[in-house]
């Protein structure tokens, strides 16, 4: 399974792996060196995995196994809440999850092909799983948050990648196609300072490309998507 990684607010990159079963995790320290991988959660039949930072220091990690997500807290001072299910639908397939910087924490689950928004709270209570889209036919999330509260959410369908936001006041954009090359077989998002959402995306057969988007007013559109290899893997996302 692929590794999973998010920078704390001090510089320090935490990683989380997935090894039969069991979560690992392994921190970067700003300076370079690394901490080597320590069990994070022993549970052993651990399918999916997500990472999301706060501003204190704190790093959030969410878990599926066996169709149910669990929440994990790692804190600043470097020991472990101990993971607690959150979500014991029983069907959940894929965990995605960003903060935002008044300490919420956004988790999307996808869930037969469709998404659920859920919000664990600054305070540690849970707002409860919505229907975010209902598309039916999603096969992978990634999400990013900006400086201003907003949430991106990005989905795969059949090759195509799609952008949703869910805005800080609670209303939601609506699915929009941000990429239709047709064949994207992985995403991943994350937000920057100045507004702009960072997309990467895995084409078949190609090297990972590149796209982003400023998001700081209306109108905006999607580069061209830039691959990370010279002359390979170079598409044009929808505009």
């Amino acid at each position: 399974m692929k590794p999973n990684g998010v920078q704390a607010a001090n510089g320090d990159l935490h990683v989380t792996t997935t090894v039969g079963g069991r979560a690992f995790h392994n921190l970067r320290y700003a300076n370079g060196s690394w901490s080597g991988a320590n069990v994070s959660d022993p549970g052993g039949t651990i399918t999916d995995t997500a990472e999301a930072g706060a501003s204190n220091g704190d790093m959030h990690v969410l878990t599926v196994a066996g169709g149910q997500m669990s929440h994990n807290l790692r804190y600043a001072n470097g020991s472990w809440s101990g993971a607690q299910l959150a979500d014991g639908t029983g069907a959940i397939s894929k965990v995605a999850a960003a903060t935002t910087p008044n300490g919420d924490l956004h988790v999307l689950t996808l869930v037969q092909g469709k998404v659920f928004h859920n919000i664990r709270y600054a305070n540690g209570s849970w707002n409860g799983a919505q229907l975010a889209d209902g598309n039916g036919a999603i096969s992978k999330v990634a999400a990013a948050t900006t400086p201003n509260g907003d949430l991106h959410v990005l989905t795969l369908v059949q090759g195509k990648v799609f952008h949703n936001i869910r805005y800080a006041n609670g209303s939601w954009n609506g699915a929009q196609l941000a990429d239709g090359n047709g064949a994207v077989t992985d995403l991943a998002a994350a937000g920057v300072f100045n507004g702009d959402v960072h997309v990467l995306t895995v084409v078949a057969g190609c090297s990972t490309t590149r796209g982003t988007r400023t998001v700081r007013g209306p109108g905006r559109r999607w580069p061209t998507a830039r691959s990370d290899q010279q002359g390979r893997g170079r598409h044009r996302p929808e505009r």
